[in-house]
């Protein structure tokens, strides 16, 4: 599991992607697709946001069901909810009080 503050993440993601939030890649943790921000915009009519991103796999608005074995064709899993993410995948943000603020998907690509 990896902790950062919200700034700490924020720079991470400047570092990797640059300052476009829209061009900042998610991979989820049980199927292994990789989704860009922007890629949740033509999904917004069924709910997505940008948030959607890093903690929703984009599966879930294009009808995939159970995540198969990192076969990065994407599927219905989230970083909330019932099961979470595994601890080998987790990041969690904590604002600057230290405070648990929420799990969310890791970047595709991290240092």
């Amino acid at each position: 599991m990896k902790t950062m503050t919200i700034v700490e993440w924020q720079n991470l993601g400047e570092k990797l992607y640059g300052n476009n939030v829209d061009d900042w890649e998610f991979k989820c943790p049980m199927c292994g697709k990789v989704s860009k921000v922007s890629d949740f915009q033509k999904y917004e009519s069924k709910g997505a946001t940008p948030s959607s991103a890093y903690q929703e796999c984009i599966g879930r608005y294009e009808g995939k069901g159970t995540p198969k074995n990192q076969d990065g064709k994407g599927c219905n899993w989230t970083a909330y909810g019932l099961f979470g993410i595994p601890n080998d995948n987790k990041v969690v943000l904590k604002d600057d009080d230290g405070k648990t603020f929420t799990t969310i998907f890791p970047f595709s690509k991290e240092e």
